[in-house]
Parts: C-alpha cells; sequence; structure tokens
C-alpha cells in the first residue's frame, strides 16, 4: 500500500469531463497515472456508464464545443435558463448533463451570447436548419486577410502573450494578424502539447466588452466582472490596459461613447 497516492476531488472532476472526449492513455498522461489506474477510478465513478446512458453531454463538452469557457456555459445554466441535469457518480461527484435539443432552443432564444462561427457544423448533432444561417451572418463579420506562414520568433511571442492570459483581440493586434489565425496556430500548438489543453482565449464582442464596463460602473471587481462574462480576472484586467493604451479608457461616460 505504500506509495499509492490517493486520488483528488479535482483529478475526479477532470475525469467526468473528459471520459468520452480524450484517449484513456492521454487522460493517464496528464494525471501521472497509470492507465490501469485510470481505468479502476473510472469503473469506481461509474462515470462512462452514467454518460452512456443519459444520452447528454457535460457542460466542459458543450464548452469545448462551442469555443468557450466551462464557466460560461455554467453561468448560462444557474443564471441565464439554460437546461440541465445534474448527476452524482458512486463517489458523489457532481456535475451538469446538456440535452442536445435543449441547448439548441436555448441557444435559439440567446443567439447573442454565441458566436456561431466557432461551432464546428454537425458537432451537436441534429443541428437545426437556423443554425448553418447563423453561422454565415457570423462568419461574414470576420476579416478576411492573407495567411502568412509562421516563423519561430511570432510562434515563442505568441506563447509568451497566451501563457499571460492575453485576449485574441490584442494578441492578433502586436502580430499583425487575424484573430482566427492565431486561434488556427494556438490550436495547433496545443496538438503538438506546447500549450495547455484546457485554457481557452476568445475574441471580445462588442457586447460583452460594454458588460464588462456596466458592470465596473456598478463597482463590481475584477473577480466578478470576470465570473459574469466567463473570462479569467488577468484577461479582464489586460483587456482595460488595452483600452487604455488606444486612448479608450478614461471614465465611464466617455468610455461608452468610444467603444459602442
Amino acid at each position: 500500500m505504500a506509495g499509492r497516492r490517493l486520488w483528488t476531488k479535482e483529478e475526479d472532476l477532470y475525469l467526468e469531463d473528459n471520459v468520452g472526449k480524450l484517449r484513456l492513455q492521454t487522460i493517464a498522461k496528464r494525471l501521472g497515472r497509470t492507465l490501469a489506474a485510470v481505468e479502476s477510478r473510472i469503473l469506481f465513478l461509474g462515470i462512462g456508464h452514467t454518460k452512456i446512458m443519459s444520452g447528454r453531454i457535460t457542460a466542459n463538452e458543450l464548452a469545448i464545443a462551442l469555443g468557450i469557457d466551462s464557466h460560461a456555459v455554467k453561468r448560462w445554466i444557474k443564471s441565464h435558463g439554460l437546461k440541465a441535469v445534474t448527476k452524482a457518480t458512486r463517489a458523489e461527484a457532481k456535475f451538469h448533463l446538456i440535452s442536445i435539443d435543449d441547448f439548441w432552443k436555448w441557444a435559439e432564444a440567446n443567439k447573442e451570447k454565441i458566436n456561431f462561427s466557432r461551432i464546428e457544423t454537425d458537432i451537436l448533432a441534429p443541428e437545426p436548419e437556423w443554425v448553418e444561417v447563423q453561422r454565415k451572418i457570423d462568419t461574414a463579420e470576420i476579416p478576411k486577410k492573407h495567411r502568412k506562414p509562421w516563423n519561430e520568433k511570432e510562434t515563442q511571442r505568441l506563447m509568451e502573450l497566451f501563457n499571460q492570459g492575453r485576449c485574441l483581440e490584442e494578441i492578433a493586434q502586436l502580430l499583425n494578424r487575424t484573430e482566427k489565425g492565431i486561434q488556427r496556430k494556438i490550436s495547433r500548438l496545443k496538438e503538438q502539447r506546447l500549450l495547455p489543453y484546457d485554457k481557452i482565449l476568445l475574441p471580445w464582442k462588442k457586447k460583452e466588452l460594454q458588460l464588462m464596463l456596466e458592470l465596473e460602473n456598478q463597482g463590481l471587481e475584477d473577480s466578478e466582472i470576470a465570473i459574469e462574462l466567463g473570462r479569467t480576472e488577468k484577461q479582464v484586467s489586460w483587456k482595460r490596459l488595452h483600452l487604455r493604451s488606444k486612448g479608450l479608457y478614461d471614465g465611464y461616460k466617455k468610455r461608452v461613447n468610444s467603444v459602442s
């Protein structure tokens, strides 16, 4: 028994979110566990059986499909009416399961909360016909620029900015590339294990920026604003610095007029 490492709550939650999405060998490597230990823990928790029988996906799986942070999905469940079922495994760990049909019904009524250009076609099947229409609308808003090869210096700079928590918009401007190009490169670096999988950067929408400023005007701290936006505290503070560098951060009334 000596030398055996007890499973932590964080590790159990990682299994809940990733079983069925990642290969078990990958999960074992990231947790620093043997494959046999992971398989044994999955059986003990009853994870695979719970998911298969439910016919639903977890909040984290939905977030990955949408290209957003899982905290945003959990916020939708808690405060914005997205239906979800809370399940508990035999180890009493709880997680949210969401019906794809329920999600699409909710998404149709909350289109302003989602960038449909990020959603791969039929990744959440069955996909309603209106989704493709909305996807084209959102895609049309993405600026079209010619691609250029990445050099080693640019790649290293991207990795530094990513690890600092800079937003996509800021990284794109600093590297003189499109946000979509930055996101593609980040995805490739994650596949090469050069960037962490569990960290996602999202471009700022005008409505999101407006909400950030409104919440700030209400007296909320950056940590509270971050929760409301489904972002990290560091991303909020970096965005403020970015606005200040562009001369768009100088008192609430002036800021609203500048960014609207």
